[in-house]
Protein backbone atom coordinates (compact mmCIF):
# COMPACT_ATOMS: atom_id res chain seq x y z
CA UNK A 1 0.00 0.00 0.00
CA UNK A 2 2.69 2.47 1.02
CA UNK A 3 4.87 1.49 -1.93
CA UNK A 4 2.07 2.44 -4.33
CA UNK A 5 1.60 5.82 -2.68
CA UNK A 6 5.33 6.52 -2.67
CA UNK A 7 5.38 5.57 -6.33
CA UNK A 8 2.55 8.04 -6.94
CA UNK A 9 4.54 10.85 -5.27
CA UNK A 10 7.60 10.02 -7.35
CA UNK A 11 5.43 10.06 -10.50
CA UNK A 12 4.09 13.51 -9.57
CA UNK A 13 7.60 14.87 -9.02
CA UNK A 14 8.80 13.29 -12.25
CA UNK A 15 5.81 14.70 -14.13
CA UNK A 16 6.50 18.18 -12.73
CA UNK A 17 10.16 18.02 -13.79
CA UNK A 18 9.12 16.73 -17.19
CA UNK A 19 6.69 19.65 -17.49
CA UNK A 20 9.52 22.10 -16.77
CA UNK A 21 11.70 20.42 -19.40
CA UNK A 22 8.93 20.69 -21.99
CA UNK A 23 8.56 24.41 -21.19
CA UNK A 24 12.29 24.89 -21.71
CA UNK A 25 12.17 23.05 -25.02
CA UNK A 26 9.30 25.30 -26.13
CA UNK A 27 11.43 28.38 -25.30
CA UNK A 28 9.38 29.30 -22.25
CA UNK A 29 11.23 30.40 -19.14
CA UNK A 30 10.18 28.01 -16.32
CA UNK A 31 12.13 29.98 -13.72
CA UNK A 32 9.58 32.79 -13.76
CA UNK A 33 6.90 30.24 -12.90
CA UNK A 34 9.03 28.72 -10.15
CA UNK A 35 9.79 32.11 -8.58
CA UNK A 36 6.12 33.04 -8.47
CA UNK A 37 5.23 29.65 -6.99
CA UNK A 38 7.99 29.91 -4.38
CA UNK A 39 6.60 33.25 -3.24
CA UNK A 40 3.21 31.64 -2.65
CA UNK A 41 4.82 28.68 -0.88
CA UNK A 42 6.79 30.91 1.47
CA UNK A 43 3.64 32.84 2.34
CA UNK A 44 1.70 29.64 2.95
CA UNK A 45 4.49 28.14 5.08
CA UNK A 46 3.92 30.75 7.77
CA UNK A 47 0.27 29.71 8.02
CA UNK A 48 0.60 25.92 7.88
CA UNK A 49 4.30 25.38 8.53
CA UNK A 50 3.95 23.32 11.71
CA UNK A 51 1.16 21.24 10.20
CA UNK A 52 3.20 20.50 7.09
CA UNK A 53 6.24 19.62 9.20
CA UNK A 54 4.17 17.14 11.20
CA UNK A 55 2.71 15.67 8.01
CA UNK A 56 6.19 15.22 6.49
CA UNK A 57 7.35 13.62 9.73
CA UNK A 58 4.45 11.18 9.48
CA UNK A 59 5.31 10.33 5.88
CA UNK A 60 8.89 9.56 6.94
CA UNK A 61 7.59 7.30 9.73
CA UNK A 62 5.57 5.05 7.43
CA UNK A 63 7.91 5.21 4.43
CA UNK A 64 11.34 5.01 6.06
CA UNK A 65 10.86 3.43 9.48
CA UNK A 66 7.97 1.20 8.37
CA UNK A 67 7.11 0.06 11.92
CA UNK A 68 4.11 -1.99 10.79
CA UNK A 69 2.22 -3.45 7.86
CA UNK A 70 -1.48 -4.07 7.27
CA UNK A 71 -2.69 -6.90 9.52
CA UNK A 72 0.04 -6.48 12.14
CA UNK A 73 -0.83 -6.41 15.82
CA UNK A 74 0.86 -3.44 17.48
CA UNK A 75 1.10 -1.70 20.84
CA UNK A 76 1.57 2.07 20.94
CA UNK A 77 3.20 3.54 24.06
CA UNK A 78 2.76 7.23 24.82
CA UNK A 79 6.51 7.92 24.83
CA UNK A 80 9.53 5.82 23.82
CA UNK A 81 10.28 5.19 27.52
CA UNK A 82 6.84 4.03 28.65
CA UNK A 83 6.75 0.39 29.82
CA UNK A 84 4.49 -1.96 27.86
CA UNK A 85 2.30 -2.95 30.79
CA UNK A 86 -0.63 -5.22 29.87
CA UNK A 87 0.43 -4.73 26.26
CA UNK A 88 -1.86 -7.39 24.77
CA UNK A 89 -4.93 -5.77 26.34
CA UNK A 90 -3.90 -2.47 24.72
CA UNK A 91 -3.01 -3.82 21.29
CA UNK A 92 -4.36 -2.73 17.89
CA UNK A 93 -4.64 -4.36 14.47
CA UNK A 94 -3.52 -2.24 11.51
CA UNK A 95 -6.43 -1.99 9.07
CA UNK A 96 -5.12 0.52 6.52
CA UNK A 97 -2.11 2.78 5.94
CA UNK A 98 -1.89 5.98 3.93
CA UNK A 99 0.86 8.56 3.78
CA UNK A 100 -0.93 10.84 6.24
CA UNK A 101 -2.92 8.52 8.50
CA UNK A 102 -3.24 4.95 9.76
CA UNK A 103 -6.51 3.15 10.50
CA UNK A 104 -6.41 0.87 13.55
CA UNK A 105 -8.86 -1.60 15.09
CA UNK A 106 -8.72 -2.11 18.85
CA UNK A 107 -8.10 -5.84 19.40
CA UNK A 108 -10.29 -6.16 22.50
CA UNK A 109 -13.43 -4.34 21.36
CA UNK A 110 -13.13 -3.92 17.58
CA UNK A 111 -13.35 -0.11 17.76
CA UNK A 112 -11.90 1.70 14.75
CA UNK A 113 -9.56 4.67 15.16
CA UNK A 114 -7.76 6.84 12.61
CA UNK A 115 -4.42 8.27 13.78
CA UNK A 116 -2.31 10.87 12.01
CA UNK A 117 1.07 9.38 11.15
CA UNK A 118 2.79 12.49 12.47
CA UNK A 119 1.51 11.72 15.97
CA UNK A 120 3.25 8.31 15.81
CA UNK A 121 6.70 9.82 15.34
CA UNK A 122 7.37 10.33 19.08
CA UNK A 123 5.83 7.08 20.29
CA UNK A 124 7.22 3.63 20.84
CA UNK A 125 5.57 1.08 18.57
CA UNK A 126 5.89 -2.59 19.47
CA UNK A 127 5.10 -4.87 16.54
CA UNK A 128 3.86 -8.15 18.01
CA UNK A 129 3.87 -9.92 14.65
CA UNK A 130 7.57 -9.22 14.13
CA UNK A 131 8.29 -10.42 17.67
CA UNK A 132 8.61 -14.08 16.76
CA UNK A 133 8.31 -15.49 20.27
CA UNK A 134 6.17 -14.67 23.28
CA UNK A 135 7.09 -14.98 26.94
CA UNK A 136 4.27 -16.01 29.24
CA UNK A 137 4.18 -15.70 33.02
CA UNK A 138 2.33 -18.10 35.31
CA UNK A 139 1.90 -17.36 39.02
CA UNK A 140 1.61 -20.42 41.23
CA UNK A 141 0.56 -20.66 44.87
CA UNK A 142 2.01 -23.88 46.30
CA UNK A 143 2.37 -25.59 49.64
CA UNK A 144 5.47 -24.64 51.60
CA UNK A 145 6.55 -28.29 51.52
CA UNK A 146 7.67 -27.62 47.94
CA UNK A 147 10.81 -26.14 49.49
CA UNK A 148 11.90 -29.60 50.42
CA UNK A 149 14.94 -30.05 48.15
CA UNK A 150 13.71 -33.26 46.59
CA UNK A 151 10.18 -31.93 45.99
CA UNK A 152 11.47 -28.78 44.30
CA UNK A 153 13.86 -30.72 42.07
CA UNK A 154 11.15 -33.20 41.04
CA UNK A 155 8.58 -30.47 40.40
CA UNK A 156 10.99 -28.49 38.22
CA UNK A 157 11.88 -31.71 36.41
CA UNK A 158 8.22 -32.36 35.58
CA UNK A 159 7.85 -28.86 34.14
CA UNK A 160 11.02 -29.26 32.07
CA UNK A 161 9.80 -32.62 30.75
CA UNK A 162 6.44 -31.11 29.78
CA UNK A 163 8.14 -28.24 27.93
CA UNK A 164 10.47 -30.65 26.13
CA UNK A 165 7.58 -32.86 25.03
CA UNK A 166 6.07 -30.00 22.99
CA UNK A 167 9.04 -28.57 21.06
CA UNK A 168 6.76 -27.08 18.39
CA UNK A 169 5.06 -24.93 21.04
CA UNK A 170 7.65 -24.22 23.74
CA UNK A 171 11.19 -22.94 23.33
CA UNK A 172 12.27 -23.29 26.96
CA UNK A 173 11.98 -22.04 30.52
CA UNK A 174 13.28 -18.56 31.31
CA UNK A 175 13.02 -18.94 35.05
CA UNK A 176 11.12 -20.63 37.87
CA UNK A 177 11.63 -18.64 41.03
CA UNK A 178 10.16 -18.03 44.44
CA UNK A 179 8.54 -14.60 44.73
CA UNK A 180 7.34 -14.76 48.33
CA UNK A 181 6.82 -17.04 51.31
CA UNK A 182 3.87 -16.84 53.70
CA UNK A 183 4.70 -18.97 56.74
CA UNK A 184 1.40 -18.06 58.40
CA UNK A 185 -0.60 -19.65 55.57
CA UNK A 186 2.08 -22.23 54.83
CA UNK A 187 2.34 -21.33 51.15
CA UNK A 188 5.02 -20.19 48.73
CA UNK A 189 4.42 -18.01 45.68
CA UNK A 190 6.32 -18.97 42.55
CA UNK A 191 6.48 -17.39 39.13
CA UNK A 192 7.17 -19.42 36.00
CA UNK A 193 8.31 -17.70 32.80
CA UNK A 194 8.35 -19.74 29.59
CA UNK A 195 9.19 -18.88 25.98
CA UNK A 196 6.45 -19.82 23.53
CA UNK A 197 7.14 -20.26 19.81
CA UNK A 198 3.80 -18.63 18.93
CA UNK A 199 3.95 -14.83 18.69
CA UNK A 200 1.47 -12.51 20.40
CA UNK A 201 0.09 -11.77 16.92
CA UNK A 202 -2.05 -14.85 17.58
CA UNK A 203 -2.89 -14.10 21.21
CA UNK A 204 -5.72 -16.66 21.31
CA UNK A 205 -3.31 -19.54 20.66
CA UNK A 206 -0.81 -18.19 23.18
CA UNK A 207 -3.47 -17.98 25.89
CA UNK A 208 -4.62 -21.50 25.03
CA UNK A 209 -1.09 -22.90 25.44
CA UNK A 210 -0.69 -20.90 28.66
CA UNK A 211 -3.88 -22.40 30.06
CA UNK A 212 -2.71 -25.93 29.20
CA UNK A 213 0.64 -25.35 30.91
CA UNK A 214 -1.06 -23.85 33.97
CA UNK A 215 -3.31 -26.91 34.27
CA UNK A 216 -0.26 -29.17 34.05
CA UNK A 217 1.53 -27.22 36.78
CA UNK A 218 -1.46 -27.63 39.10
CA UNK A 219 -1.75 -31.34 38.23
CA UNK A 220 1.97 -31.90 38.87
CA UNK A 221 1.68 -30.16 42.23
CA UNK A 222 -1.25 -32.42 43.18
CA UNK A 223 0.74 -35.53 42.22
CA UNK A 224 3.57 -34.45 44.51
CA UNK A 225 1.20 -33.33 47.26
CA UNK A 226 2.50 -29.76 47.21
CA UNK A 227 -0.64 -28.00 45.99
CA UNK A 228 -1.99 -25.23 48.19
CA UNK A 229 -5.23 -26.39 49.77
CA UNK A 230 -6.46 -22.86 50.27
CA UNK A 231 -5.43 -21.48 46.79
Amino acid sequence: VIDRQVEMIINIIFGFLLFLMVLSMLKFDPWTLLVSMSTLLVTASFAVGSTCAKAIEGVLVVCIRRPFDIGDRIVIAGTPHDPNLDSIQKSWFVENITLLSTTLRFASSGEIAVIGNGSLADTRITNLKRTKMSVIMIDLTLNISLHNKENLKEYKGKIDDYISSYPNIWEGVNFFRCENIDTRLGVVYYRLAVRCRVSWQNAKRVYGHKADLHKFCISAAQQLGVESKGA
